[in-house]
């Protein structure tokens, strides 16, 4: 029986970057709103049995991705993405999504989603169909970062900058540290939409106290064009983009110092953390409608309902209201994306997304290996 039951959820590396001795590190706990200036970051990083107790090996095998991702995000912090090849920046993204999807705020997404679906599937079904959907798994972290896997590529034609905070200010993180967010949508001026292919999709994640990373849809944001993609924010652009760490956070906020940041405006932002991220929608087959043609309708609960009907039901990814702004992000004059005239909505690039279903299919199928995406792209 093992003896190792602690399995790391947030790399310890990662932490270390906003510590002053590697070994602890500022934590604002979000349950009782204590402030904790000296917490261990060993037991921040870990819990018992994270991904059960069948999967000993795994925490072994993110460990060793991690070590050598902790070289690339340095690597990224002080000399900007051009310093990056392409197999250090697929691993790179790799990493971002898998940290997106092996958190605690990941698991309990996994279940919620879960637990729902099963509701809204076995109402008013016979026993023996609510015994089959009861012996479906939810998604455990093992799913969900091999979801990762295949996912990352469709990140690959985001643009990349640097975010630097002045001296009298200080990026924070979380224990749910990646966050996507959609500032043309929440604006209106595009469908508000998260999915890694849409259009507008910006994605916020602090490298250390000092750095922070913004990709972004090069499609409808401009970014300054600087040295190495360095950007530098003001304190007020800090304080806007730490808001979203408290959005996106589970159990706590990480610091490095206490005197950097403005305690009482964090508290209030966490009042706004983002609790619901799955909304469901239901719809039923429409009777006596044209041959040829099914139409659907919205079910709403209460309607009456026949299981033997046919019916369809789907998820989307609720976009958090983060009212983010900064000066150095602006819109093009004619943003560019294609509208799939579908409830998918508008997609930066429909051609390169077909090129990344392509090569998941290869991964899938053992014909292409991951982190060589670079190789299908054209000249």
């Amino acid at each position: 029986m093992p003896t190792n039951k602690n399995q790391h959820f947030v790399p310890q590396f990662y932490l270390r970057r906003f510590s002053r001795d590697k070994r602890s590190v500022g934590a604002l706990l979000i349950k009782n709103g204590n402030v904790v200036e000296r917490a261990s970051i060993s037991d921040q990083c870990s819990k018992r049995w994270f991904y059960g107790k069948d999967e000993v090996g795994i925490d072994d095998l993110f460990t060793s991705m991690e070590s050598v991702c902790s070289g690339i995000i340095e690597k990224l912090a002080v000399q900007g993405p051009d310093a990056l090849n392409h197999t250090d920046y697929e691993m790179f993204l790799m990493f971002l999504l898998m940290q997106r999807f092996r958190t605690e705020g990941a698991r309990r997404w996994g279940l919620e989603q879960h637990l729902e679906a099963q509701r809204r599937m076995r109402r008013d079904l016979p026993k023996h169909v609510i015994s089959d959907l009861d012996s479906i798994e939810p998604l455990d972290q093992i799913s969900l970062s091999k979801m990762a896997i295949r996912m990352y590529p469709f990140l690959y034609d985001l643009g990349l900058a640097i975010l630097k905070a002045p001296k009298d200010s200080e990026f924070i993180t979380s224990d749910d540290p990646v966050i996507l967010f959609n500032r043309a949508g929440e604006q209106g001026r595009l469908p508000n939409s998260i999915g890694l292919s849409n259009s507008g999709l910006l994605i916020g994640y602090p490298l250390d106290a000092q750095t922070a990373l913004l990709m972004y849809d090069q499609g409808v944001y401009v970014m300054p064009k600087t040295p190495k993609s360095q950007i530098f924010l003001s304190k007020a652009e800090v304080s806007r983009f730490n808001r979203l760490q408290c959005l996106s956070a589970s159990e706590a906020i990480y610091f490095r110092d206490v005197g950097a940041l403005d305690i009482l405006q964090l508290k209030k932002d966490l009042k706004d953390r983002v609790t619901q991220r799955v909304k469901f929608e239901e719809f039923t087959r429409v009777e006596n409608q044209s041959e040829g043609v099914e139409r659907y309708k919205a079910w709403k609960e209460g309607d009456p309902y026949d299981y033997r009907k046919d019916r369809l039901i789907s998820f989307q990814f609720i976009p958090p209201k983060t009212n983010f702004h900064a000066g150095f992000l602006k819109y093009r004059m004619r943003p560019q994306f294609d509208d799939t005239r579908s409830s998918g909505g508008y997609f930066r690039n429909l051609a390169f997304y077909d090129l990344c279903k392509e090569y998941v299919a290869l991964m899938r199928s053992h014909k292409a290996q991951p982190l060589e995406l670079y190789k299908m792209l054209p000249e």
